[in-house]
């Protein structure tokens, strides 16, 4: 039985305007596991917890804990990955006036209201990156944005620099707003694999718009898709964490 560290979720809104795909995504900022994943490009989203039901109760959770709707609960890095993944890491807690954070909490449901599951993904992280590797499940979702979501989540990316999330706030991160064109003209990275996800998501036909994916991906990361098979599932078809226990063994589980 395949051995995996932990499952993660994550939700990839967009929009096609112009024969070009716009990707709403996280930048990472410059301190983040340098030389690798520093100023890297990430879905929106986060790894289980013991209450989640399936990747469908994590992405939910997490996508309002990031946009203010839900407390959120401190997930040190380093403890789930078993590993010194981060030199540095620390709680950081951040207050912002209540009328800022009323037009955050709005963000959420409004991302929410809309998406599809995509698929399951096997991710591995080598050394240098990760040592020991890391393999984790990973399970991806995709918001076709309206023209109307798009454009207050565009105008609010441009008023606040990007600093909509907990994590923008908190750690340095920020949204951004950026098509497939400009990810290859230039040379954007990814972390934890997100280019090849995104790739796999063209080829299925699960992402739509554009013929041609990221160029340039990190050999250091591998990502496979990964095979589920008739299992436990939740009404819209994504499988439940007890269902892909039937399949994979969880060591943080």
């Amino acid at each position: 039985m395949t051995i995996l560290n932990h499952h993660s979720a994550s939700l990839l809104p967009y929009i096609c305007l112009d024969d070009a795909v716009h990707l709403i995504l996280e930048k990472k900022s410059f301190d983040y596991k340098v030389p690798f994943f520093d100023g890297a490009l990430n879905f929106i989203g986060g790894n289980w917890l013991s209450e989640d039901n399936s990747p469908e109760d994590t992405v939910r959770r997490e996508v309002l804990e990031e946009f203010w709707s839900l407390d959120e609960e401190y997930e040190p890095l380093n403890a789930l990955l078993r590993q010194k993944f981060l030199p540095v890491e620390a709680r950081v807690d951040v207050r912002l006036p209540s009328e800022i954070v009323g037009v955050f909490k709005e963000l959420g449901p409004r991302l929410l209201k809309k998406f599809d599951y995509a698929g399951d993904f096997k991710v591995g992280v080598y050394s240098p990156v990760a040592d020991p590797a890391i393999f984790y499940g990973a399970s991806v979702f995709a918001n076709h944005m309206s023209l109307e979501d798009y454009a207050h989540l565009k105008m609010l990316i441009e008023v606040f620099s990007g600093r909509l999330t907990t994590d923008n706030w908190k750690h340095g991160s920020s949204i951004v707003d950026v098509t497939l064109k400009e990810i290859n003209e230039k040379n954007m990275k990814f972390a934890w694999g997100y280019d090849k996800i995104i790739n796999s998501l063209l080829r299925s036909g699960k992402l739509k718009g554009s013929s041609s994916g990221v160029i340039r991906t990190l050999d250091l990361v591998d990502v496979k898709r990964l095979p589920v098979g008739f299992v436990d599932r939740t009404r819209s078809g994504v499988p439940t964490y007890a269902g892909l226990e039937q399949k994979y063994k969880y060591v943080g589980r």
